[in-house]
């Protein structure tokens, strides 16, 4: 729930008649916002004091008189309602008490901001997807835009000189410049574990969500005249890709540190690190957030223009059959990894079409590539928390001799089911 949508409502609180659930959800608000709490009482003292003071009468009397009289605590509350809505909250705001900020209140604080704008580094590659991430890369710089205009939401996510993602309202595009280009549904995955971090009020809800899910998780404040910091503290599961072959994930502590200014409450900062191999490592860190700037909405979704686009909403895949579609849902990840590298290899690319539609701009040079290479020990499929897809893992030898291991992420979130390649070439 919004403040605004609060503060309509508050006067029906006064009512004992008011639906038990929309009682529960202003109540939730008013733990959450300390403004909206400080309101409803001043509202409620105001109250007490409009109703009659006068001795005991009959039933029939004392409640005629209260209807008589619960015109002007209405209007009253009306009056002040109105004052607030127009900017003089200032007027019947009490000075905050003392007290340890919560992420419930930084939840409210930031849930009616109606644009953003936050830079941010994490380790990962630029042209990967955005699930990927390795303590040991260097960082790359991270944008990210949202505006809210009416009831639609647009944003964008872009890696630097590398892998970008824009929602326009109705669908997703995803893109590597000169490498593929995807068009997906507004529920397309296209940015996997950045989801909680599109906004500053989703961040702060998965922290808040898994405080009150799990006993595992803690977290800390401290506080001084400026400036409110939330440490949460948990366990996940993390193994480095290169090693998801060998041996399955293992447990490390990971913090995020999230820092909001008072008195306004909102996030300044924040930054994430982990315990892995006994050394503290800083895995993504805020530059800088601003909220409520001016933003263009026909420049934030933007997209490349006079590209071929692979549309995952439909049959863009060009499949020649429905034999062939049923061939191609019938495969597992690994049989599909085969098939796409001997393809690639062989250079008889037909033969993995779908798969690598989205790679139509360079297969000739991935052609010329891996020509004359050969590939082996093709892996079981193996998934990754928070992945939407998996990871066959091969060996590829060089004409040289030589050898490399890759490692293929795969994924069918796609309305016909079928594998398609997203990136390891």
């Amino acid at each position: 729930m919004k403040c605004q949508e609060f503060r309509d409502k508050m006067v029906d609180m006064f009512d004992k008649n008011m639906p038990l659930e929309e009682s529960v959800d202003m109540k939730c608000h008013m733990e959450g916002c300390s403004d909206c709490c400080e309101l409803y009482k001043e509202l409620q003292q105001v109250s007490e004091s409009l109703k009659p003071k006068c001795s005991p009468v009959a039933k029939e009397k004392r409640e005629r008189r209260f209807s008589s009289h619960w015109w002007l605590v209405a209007a009253s509350v009306a009056i002040i309602i109105a004052i607030v809505s127009v900017g003089g909250m200032q007027f019947f705001c009490q000075p905050l008490k003392a007290g340890p900020f919560t992420l419930l209140q930084g939840i409210a604080n930031v849930s009616n901001v109606k644009s953003f704008t936050m830079q941010l580094q994490m380790r990962t590659n630029s042209n990967d997807n955005f699930a990927y991430f390795d303590p040991h890369a260097d960082f790359v710089d991270i944008n990210m835009t949202q505006l809210v205009q009416g009831d639609s939401l647009f944003w964008r996510v872009e890696k630097e000189n590398g892998r970008t993602v824009v929602y326009n309202g109705c669908e997703q595009y995803m893109w590597v410049p000169g490498v593929t280009y995807a068009i997906g549904s507004a529920n397309s995955n296209f940015i996997e574990q950045f989801t909680e971090l599109l906004n500053p009020e989703s961040l702060l809800k998965i922290q808040q969500q898994a405080i009150e899910k799990s006993k595992e998780v803690t977290y800390k404040t401290r506080m001084n005249d400026s400036e409110a910091v939330i440490t949460t503290e948990t366990d996940v599961e993390y193994i480095p890709i290169a090693l998801l072959k060998k041996r399955p994930a293992q447990w490390h502590k990971l913090f995020i540190e999230n820092v909001f200014s008072l008195p306004d409450g909102l996030l300044r900062s924040f930054r994430v690190w982990m315990i892995y191999e006994g050394q503290e490592i800083e895995l993504v860190k805020s530059v800088n957030i601003r909220y409520n700037l001016p933003i263009h909405k026909e420049i934030l979704i933007r997209v490349p223009q006079g590209v071929e686009w692979m549309d995952l909403r439909t049959k863009g895949f060009k499949i020649s059959s429905d034999e062939r579609l049923q061939y191609l849902q019938a495969e597992d990840a690994t049989q599909a990894a085969k098939r796409i590298m001997e393809a690639l290899i062989s250079g008889k690319t037909d033969e993995a079409d779908e798969a690598l539609s989205g790679y139509r701009q360079i297969l000739p040079r991935l052609v010329e590539m891996y020509k004359s290479c050969k590939v082996s020990d093709f892996s079981s499929p193996k998934a990754m928390e928070r992945y939407s897809g998996v990871f066959v893992f091969c060996t590829l030898t060089l004409p040289d001799g030589t050898s490399q291991q890759k490692h293929l992420p795969l994924r069918k979130d796609n309305e016909l089911g079928i594998w398609i390649l997203d990136g390891g070439l």
